[in-house]
């Protein structure tokens, strides 16, 4: 999905807090020590009932910090600030996200944490009830306007036996957007993405419209996922039930012609387009303004047209854009989707069925099938929407030079 090799003189900082989960941290560890990096592990005192700081001296090669007041740095929380690139705490658990919304500095990892203003990653990992109360969520969204990239938590099995939001990433997923925000604060190639998401809405009369069930969750978790790599996204949305998150722009855009105008005007200074709205297919020409009443007639004709082709009218301004494209299928899922790979001009297309249980419309999970113009192609399991946008940027940003 990315690089695997990291530039030989950057310093990997990874904080670990007392959670089950603190196993995963030692395969992280290694696949930063694989890809040229050298870690250093700082360790909260009760992590230290999971995994021995023997172990993580082990794989990382350098001795464990655990000791605000050691002799053997006078300073370490600012040294450590000084010598790392990239700062990581996994898992992060309530209690550590807790003291660093609020500011308290009370052992050497959450005073490190607070001094250090780089590359900072949080990788939470808590029970599911945990992770949805109102105080978590809070803390949550102030150290995200700190300046902490949040990655995850996942939807799992969890170890006191519940199911859901809670389950620490894995070790690939967090080293992978670990190496995509290190490659994006070096490499600014990829400034801007315009990402669609939602129902279009094509008017018959005042109260009624041809639509579809999407929520826009799918497009907005992309845009969630763009937003800490690329300096500009710009969400081109039809209807949606979803949250919006800050930091992003929105536009607008209810029906297709709508949507169409709001593209190619944002399009002669994108870098990447993803097309993940649905759009409708067909439009009434002449919508009623006001209600039809069902007393003026026992039926209703209505004479739809066909909504334009939004890849197809802006290939021409699309040539320099790198352009990602979505199909949902109830037949023939490959066979349409590499059509409109190659109809249209894309550089990917992700394809999921709509008649499998878990994929598609309203739907908090995914399943599909990625096709790119080079014939390479990947089967993304069942999983999460915010599992599916992330692999989705981190392939985006792989794949944008080649």
């Amino acid at each position: 999905m990315v690089s695997k090799n990291i530039n030989k003189k950057s310093n990997v900082l990874i904080g670990v807090t007392a959670g089950i989960a603190v196993y995963k941290t030692l395969s992280l560890v290694r696949l930063f020590k694989k890809a040229g990096a050298d870690v250093r592990v700082v360790m909260t005192e009760n992590s230290k009932a999971f995994v021995a700081p023997l172990s993580f001296e082990a794989v990382s090669g350098n001795p464990v910090y655990d000791n605000m007041f050691a002799r053997r740095e006078s300073f370490p929380h600012i040294s450590m600030k000084d010598w790392a690139d990239i700062m990581i705490v996994a898992p992060a658990t309530a209690n550590f996200i807790g003291k660093l919304s609020a500011g308290i500095a009370d052992d050497l990892l959450s005073t490190s944490a607070l001094s250090f203003n780089k590359i900072r990653i949080l990788c939470p990992a808590m029970n599911v009830d945990m992770w949805n109360s109102a105080p978590v969520k809070r803390n949550i969204e102030q150290v995200e306007l700190d300046g902490w990239t949040i990655a995850g938590p996942d939807n799992g099995s969890l170890a006191c036996g519940d199911t859901g939001m809670g389950r620490m990433l894995e070790p690939e997923d967090i080293f992978n957007q670990c190496m995509n925000l290190i490659n994006s604060s070096k490499n600014k190639k990829i400034k801007k993405i315009v990402i669609t998401a939602g129902a279009t809405r094509q008017p018959i009369d005042a109260v009624r419209f041809i639509s579809n069930p999407s929520t826009g969750k799918m497009g907005l978790s992309i845009a969630a996922e763009a937003e800490k790599y690329f300096e500009e996204v710009v969400v081109i949305h039809g209807y949606i039930s979803e949250k919006k998150e800050s930091g992003i722009r929105y536009v607008e855009a209810m029906t297709a012609q709508e949507m169409l105008a709001a593209i190619q005007k944002e399009l002669n200074n994108t870098d990447v387009l993803v097309m993940s709205a649905a759009v409708s297919d067909y439009f009434y020409e002449n919508p009623e303004m006001n209600k039809i009443k069902k007393a003026d007639s026992d039926e209703i004709n209505l004479k739809l047209s066909r909504t334009p082709d939004i890849l197809k009218e802006t290939i021409n301004q699309r040539k320099s854009v790198f352009t990602v494209g979505f199909a949902m299928e109830t037949t023939d899922l490959e066979k349409n989707a590499k059509k409109k790979l190659e109809e249209k001009k894309l550089d990917m297309i992700l394809a999921n069925p709509l008649d499998e249980e878990g994929a598609g419309f309203a739907s908090d999970t995914n399943r599909v099938v990625v096709l790119k113009k080079d014939g390479n192609k990947e089967d993304w399991e069942k999983q999460p929407k915010e599992s599916i946008a992330r692999k989705l940027i981190a392939q985006i940003i792989t794949d944008y030079d080649k």
